[in-house]
């Protein structure tokens, strides 16, 4: 069971295939393992937003390690999002799961807006991006720009 979490709302462009996001340029000589936008800098307005969690979800870390370790792929979705999709088709709220970006962090994909409930603004952003990464953020709940080192990207 998983109880809390943190959702970041995007506006703007995504590198993701979703038909729903409008995706950014992507530099198509970027190694694969670099991918680089061509997106000038700009800012994005982001929302912090916290919604209770309170269902049983399928949780990777149950999976044997072979199947866990493609799952937790973080350079590919080969395995993880056929995965998904069979488990959302057996009818699960969402999976929880470990971050293979933060150590020792844990993400929920939920399935549906009722494994979730009703969400309320926890605080905005505004990530700055400089047209090779975003090196700081505005916090508006705090009203100070913060640096972000090179490696925290």
């Amino acid at each position: 069971m998983v109880a809390g979490a943190l959702a970041a709302i995007r506006s703007g462009c995504s590198t993701s295939t979703s038909p729903l996001r409008t995706p950014c340029a992507v530099d198509p000589k970027a190694p694969d393992d670099k991918p680089v936008t061509l997106d000038p800098p700009h800012v994005e307005d982001m929302r912090v937003l916290v919604g209770a969690i309170d269902h049983d979800f399928e949780d990777v870390s149950d999976l044997a390690g072979p199947l866990r370790s493609q799952i937790l792929d973080p350079s590919s979705y080969a395995a993880s999002q056929p995965w998904a999709r069979t488990v959302r088709e057996t009818g699960a709220d969402g999976v929880v799961y470990a971050s293979v970006r933060r150590l020792g962090g844990e993400c929920v994909g939920a399935f549906r807006p009722r494994a979730v409930g009703l969400p309320h603004q926890e605080r905005r952003l505004t990530y700055r991006w400089n047209g090779a990464r975003v090196d700081r953020i505005f916090d508006y709940q705090t009203d100070q720009w913060i640096e972000l080192a090179e490696a925290e990207t």
